[in-house]
């Protein structure tokens, strides 16, 4: 036998004998009479869609160790782990059936929300990515330009990321679709911007002043 399978068999006996976690949440959840919502199996792990994004549950391989995450593409809802199967159980009831989230993190001391869960739950993550872009010193070389931008009161709806110096500017940062704007710095506070779409839009602009008021043009039209 394996050191992997007998780890696991030492520390997961009841989701070797049944086979996987999905079916040891399901009988958990009868056990102490708590809604679940459908299971799917995910490997050895278990998987549930919730009305705040997709919730996973796996096994640590280095201790018995239930590890579960809530996930909404781009963003973290909350993360956590725990050796006890119960309050597990009990921890994915009350996230599907939609706990509040002060509430769930004050009942659940394993579970960590992410940072972006109270914007997600309040339905608007811009102003939040403004402050964390903002305040990362790895985008310090782009400051100066990133709170010219946030200045302007139509500007800041757009949701900005930095990925190899280029910024990204996008009309809806969780649904798909929406307009999005590359903005790349040549030098001091020329700039080029590229509304991305068909047809691209490419203009380069003087000052940042410019670039506000290219930007606040392509919004427009």
């Amino acid at each position: 036998m394996s050191d992997g399978l007998e780890r696991l068999r030492s520390d997961y006996p009841e989701v070797v004998a049944s086979g996987g976690l999905a079916p040891v949440l399901v009988a958990a959840a009868g056990e102490r009479g708590v809604a679940l919502g459908p299971v799917e199996p995910r490997g050895p792990g278990a998987r549930l869609e919730t009305g705040r994004g997709t919730l996973s549950v796996s096994l640590s391989a280095e201790r018995r160790q239930f590890l579960f995450g809530v996930h909404t593409p781009g963003f973290t809802w909350a993360t956590g782990s725990t050796d006890d199967l119960g309050a597990l159980v009990e921890a994915v009831s009350a996230w599907w059936r939609g706990m509040p989230l002060d509430a769930f993190e004050a009942e659940f001391p394993f579970a960590r929300l992410g940072r972006f869960a109270r914007a997600l739950e309040a339905g608007d993550v811009t102003p939040e990515q403004w402050s964390v872009v903002l305040e990362s010193e790895f985008h310090a070389p782009e400051r100066e330009l990133l709170r010219a931008l946030h200045a302007d009161e139509l500007v800041r709806v757009l949701f900005p990321t930095v990925t190899h110096g280029t910024l990204r500017l996008r009309e809806r940062p969780i649904e798909q679709g929406g307009r999005h704007f590359l903005v790349d710095r040549l030098d001091g506070e020329r700039c080029r911007v590229r509304l991305v779409g068909r047809p691209e839009t490419t203009s380069e602009t003087g000052t940042f002043d410019e670039l506000v008021g290219r930007l606040r043009e392509l919004l427009r039209d």
